[in-house]
């Protein structure tokens, strides 16, 4: 097992490049934080064995809409712009890197090549807007491999 953090700025695209090299990629839990931002985690299968397990933070299409309103906004109106957000070219920019767990070797040399951009300049607006505004550490908080670094040392 060996564990990665790694700099992304296009999870959708990341998450396919396994799909792309014959892995089955099944999401696992997904939380909407009180900063409007997301956590999610994936699965990365093969043969029905996990081989790698991904962690994010990350902000997508619904914050961007939810950016873009005033405090003020009623309910409705929020309800309305996470709708409009739904019908959109749905994109996650990941606001802090990402963790990758492999079980799997052959996987670190495919992760080593990948590369990537945002996929909008919404997506960039997006991401500053939060690294701005919000606290970006929470992978950091909540993965075990930061809490083992933090006892060892």
């Amino acid at each position: 097992m060996k564990i990665l953090s790694i700099e992304i700025r296009n999870l959708n695209k990341f998450l396919k490049h396994f799909e792309n090299l014959g892995y089955e990629v099944i999401e696992g839990p997904h939380a909407i934080l009180t900063d409007d931002s997301e956590i999610g985690v994936w699965y990365v299968r093969r043969d029905n064995d996990i081989k790698a397990e991904i962690m994010a933070h990350y902000v997508d299409t619904h914050y961007w809409a939810l950016m873009n309103i005033s405090s003020s906004t009623s309910d409705k109106e929020i309800i309305r712009a996470l709708i409009m957000a739904q019908g959109m070219n749905l994109w996650r920019v990941p606001v802090e890197p990402i963790i990758v767990t492999i079980y799997e070797d052959a996987l670190e040399k495919n992760i080593e090549k990948y590369s990537d951009d945002y996929e909008s300049v919404e997506a960039i607006e997006a991401v500053r807007h939060y690294l701005v505004h919000k606290d970006a550490k929470v992978l950091e908080k909540v993965h075990p491999y930061f809490r083992l670094k933090r006892v060892n040392t």
